[in-house]
């Protein structure tokens, strides 16, 4: 799904922060201001939503509706069928998801192969006449192009049929200047680049035309300071039929013509100042909104809930291997205990279907270990079951990532095994990458199929790929995962007891 909760959150904070520019902002006389705070958007739109900052509290009756409320904007929630489910998990290639990120990523190329070949027009012209260094480092074209004069970067292209020493030439000549001394070329490539890679956004797009209009505001405000304002502006109204510029470069006769008129002609005030600092609570209530993560940690009257984790194979069933001979029994047995380490943190009591290397009841056959997994969550009187392992594919190495099996879909807990398995991968997608699409195996699997408790089995990674494998044999990083997991059961509690 190409609209993502990120993105939707990122057009969002950019969409406020551009109705604040347009009723506050927009048409005033403070240019630098307005070129900063636009040129600050885009980031603060992109950063924001990646920024956590938790916050723990103590969830009582009188306002579990209101942190709900918070968790729900802040994405902590996510409804139990939020997730698709994928039976066969090797047919991946032409996933909807995949699919729409191939279409997303062939636009955006289009797009930016548009904004070359306008580089490449420009450089073709610079090909095309002979080059004069003028003031400084500024490469002065004198040319015959439709569309000039232009600047671009250190570069003006004029055009031979204005004289650059008569007093128009002149005063156009230092609008050129003021572009390229200010750098405004830079905020164009910026723009263009990133509403280009991110077309999605269609904020993105209003931004870049109204840094165009500020270049023009800025470029005007300096040819005024040293000439009759009057003068110029007759300049532009006279020159406003003629040809436009280059889609990336920066034309005297660009647009705007009624608004430049208006800032040149208007006087300089020096208030606004409420105007600009009103910014600051709306940065702070988006920030606060969407970087505040709540870390809860609940006061219930009844027992922690009760959570069978099982390390999946164990003893003579080591499992998959790696190419450097490390058994998928191992690192799960080590996830596992790692989530036993830290489960009174989060109300959660573990109980363990295996604390050593071995079959899980100490059994000799796999079969008999299986049956024994399957019955712990009865004899415990536990409330869910989480069964740890890794998975592997010798024949494509480049395979990685978490994956989430749940139960067939007759089985009568399959909606709160989607539930649970919802929650636990919003948790850990957030740390390492995990499958959108929660799975089922083609034959089931007997532990979740035969589990008395909403089940999942969590495949942490592969073992065949090399990145998911360094990723999981270190120590800080289990630990990680144990938090996740334990995160995503709490919030899956939090969601049973308070529906």
């Amino acid at each position: 799904m190409i609209l993502t909760i990120s993105a939707m959150k990122t057009i969002l904070i950019s969409a406020v922060f551009f109705g604040y520019y347009r009723i506050f902002l927009r048409n005033k006389n403070f240019h630098v201001f307005n070129r900063i705070y636009l040129l600050s958007v885009p980031i603060l739109a992109l950063l924001l939503p990646c920024v956590t900052i938790p916050v723990s509290w103590f969830e009582e009756s009188h306002h579990v509706e209101t942190s709900r409320l918070w968790q729900v904007v802040n994405g902590n929630f996510s409804e139990k069928d939020s997730l698709a489910l994928m039976r066969n998990p090797r047919d991946v290639g032409f996933l909807p998801g995949n699919m729409a990120l191939f279409c997303y990523l062939f636009i955006s190329l289009i797009l930016l192969l548009l904004a070359f070949k306008s580089y490449l027009h420009i450089l073709s012209i610079s090909k095309k006449y002979k080059a004069v260094r003028i003031k400084g480092n500024i490469v002065f074209f004198n040319t015959q192009e439709k569309g000039t004069p232009f600047s671009f970067f250190n570069r003006i292209y004029w055009n031979d049929g204005i004289d650059p020493q008569s007093e128009s030439g002149i005063r156009i000549l230092n609008h050129e200047y003021c572009h390229v001394y200010q750098r405004h070329s830079l905020d164009l490539f910026y723009m263009e680049l990133l509403s280009r890679i991110y077309w999605i956004n269609p904020i993105f797009f209003l931004i870049k035309k109204e840094l165009r209009a500020i270049h023009e505001f800025l470029a005007d405000q300096y040819v005024i300071s040293s000439s009759d304002r009057f003068a110029y502006a007759e300049l532009i109204v006279n020159s406003a039929y003629c040809h436009p510029g280059t889609i990336i470069g920066h034309s005297f006769f660009y647009n705007h013509i009624k608004r430049r008129i208006t800032m040149i002609t208007k006087s300089m005030n020096p208030a606004g100042i409420g105007s600009r600092l009103m910014v600051l609570p709306v940065l702070i209530i988006l920030a606060c909104a969407f970087t505040i993560k709540s870390a809860k940690r609940t006061q219930t009257a009844g027992k922690d809930i009760t959570v069978v984790i099982d390390a999946g194979h164990g003893g003579s069933d080591a499992g998959a291997h790696s190419a450097n001979g490390i058994a998928e029994k191992d690192l799960a047995l080590s996830i596992a205990k790692k989530i036993q380490q830290f489960s009174k943190d989060y109300h959660v009591h573990v109980v363990m279907t295996r604390d050593k290397d071995e079959l899980a009841g100490n059994l000799g056959e796999i079969r008999e270990s299986l049956i024994y997994r399957a019955g712990v969550p009865a004899k415990s009187e536990a409330d869910l079951f989480v069964s740890i392992h890794i998975n592997a594919d010798e024949a494509d190495p480049s395979k990685n990532g978490f994956d989430m099996y749940v139960p067939t879909s007759n089985s009568p807990l399959f909606e709160k095994s989607t539930h649970l398995g919802s929650m636990i991968s919003e948790a850990i997608k957030k740390d390492y990458p995990v499958c959108y699409a929660l799975r089922q195996g083609n034959r089931g699997v007997y532990v979740l199929d035969h589990s008395t408790v909403p089940a999942i089995l969590v495949e942490c990674g592969f073992i065949t790929n090399s990145s998911d494998l360094a990723f999981i044999s270190d120590e800080q990083n289990q630990e990680k995962i144990a938090k996740d997991l334990l995160a995503g059961i709490q919030n899956y509690a939090h969601s049973v007891r308070n529906p």
